[in-house]
């Protein structure tokens, strides 16, 4: 191979195979401050470059050239995993293999779309592969949609319940789609997502802590799974979240049936916990729909409470918190359902709740 092009922020390396020359590595520069007058110690390590068409990244914190392989390392898998170290069943390596070996897009480690189209991989094999691969519709009646089965070789943003923007994924929704796993922590990589609607399925575990990756993210809805453990601190990072749903959590029932009517034992839940309603809540201040129905919240209602100005529902029946109701919630201008029953409330209800115009229903029973 031989130096063909170079520019202010990269190097692109060529290699000929098959009498054409083709890219197979983009070097981005060394730091400034280092002696361009000999050659960088870290170009030593490219020797023999993969003859493919493939381009490669080379990457100076790691000190080597990545592949496709190494490019998802790198930039999608998270908790310093890496693909050598997994079991042949692990979701991310039947992943990886679907991408390499069976996937008709035949992506190269260059491609766009590539760590999107890997993350939607994995929630497949994470969560019941059979169940996408049978929530193929072909015609939406009235519209002119048409989707594409998941892990097929077609456009990912085509696939059922796969929304795209100028081909970067903004949504995911599949509610009711008999969904059975935990979730992926390298979901926290689909940076433009804005909503996320898993309702209705079988998830059982906890919510990852990259979570709070997803800062664009204004819809969620994970109601009427089987989640549990504590809400990450991450969760506070979500500041553009509108709607947020996690009601109906605490499962009792062990088993789920997939949607090929095979019976799956799954760990019971009491729900999610965690005091989600003490100060940091005022991180989201655009929330306008909050249901957290039926889990294992605890704590408080912060006073800060008041800081989510456009706040229209808030439900918290059948959980365990365990405080007074601030006046502050008075403040709510826009609250039209307030529902705090079945919990441990104590003391007066604020004298001024009467004044909010906007209350359509208000319940308190079971405290």
């Amino acid at each position: 191979g031989k130096v063909m092009a170079a520019g202010s922020t990269n190097v692109i390396i060529y290699t000929e195979v098959e009498n054409k020359w083709r890219a197979v590595a983009e070097i981005s520069p060394p730091p400034l401050s280092q002696d361009f007058g000999k050659k960088p110690a870290l170009l030593r390590n490219i020797v023999m470059v993969p003859s493919s068409s493939n381009v490669h990244r080379y990457s100076f914190s790691t000190g080597r050239c990545l592949g496709l392989e190494g490019r998802l390392e790198v930039e999608v898998l998270q908790r310093s995993a890496a693909f050598g170290d997994m079991d042949d069943n692990d979701p991310r390596k039947l992943a990886l293999n679907w991408i390499l070996n069976d996937d008709g897009m035949n992506l190269r480690a260059d491609s766009e779309n590539l760590n999107q189209r890997f993350v939607l991989t994995l929630l497949a094999f994470s969560l019941n592969f059979e169940a996408l691969e049978h929530a193929t519709i072909d015609t939406l009646t009235g519209s002119e949609y048409v989707y594409s089965e998941w892990l097929s070789d077609t456009d990912e943003c085509t696939w059922f319940g796969v929304t795209c923007s100028e081909g970067v994924v903004v949504a995911v929704e599949l509610a009711d789609c008999s969904l059975i796993g935990t979730l992926p922590p390298e979901i926290g990589m689909l940076g433009s997502l804005e909503v996320l609607d898993l309702s209705s399925n079988c998830l059982f575990g906890t919510i990852p802590t990259e979570f709070g990756l997803l800062s664009n993210l204004m819809y969620l809805d994970f109601k009427d799974n089987g989640l549990s453990g504590y809400i990450p601190d991450s969760f506070f990072d979500l500041k553009s979240l509108v709607r947020l749903d996690l009601s109906y959590n605490a499962n009792y029932d062990s088993n789920c049936t997939g949607s090929n009517g095979e019976i799956f034992e799954v760990p019971i839940s009491f729900g999610i916990e965690g005091t989600i309603l003490e100060d940091k809540i005022e991180n989201l201040r655009y929330l306008m729909d909050i249901d957290l129905t039926d889990n294992y919240f605890s704590g408080t209602i912060t006073p800060k409470i008041s800081a989510l100005k456009n706040l229209e529902r808030l439900v918290v029946d059948n959980n365990v918190f365990k405080s007074t109701i601030p006046n502050e919630i008075t403040k709510l201008e826009n609250i039209r359902e307030l529902w705090l029953s079945m919990n441990y409330f104590t003391g007066k209800i604020p004298d001024d709740i009467g004044n909010l115009r906007s209350l359509e229903s208000f319940s308190m029973w079971g405290n």
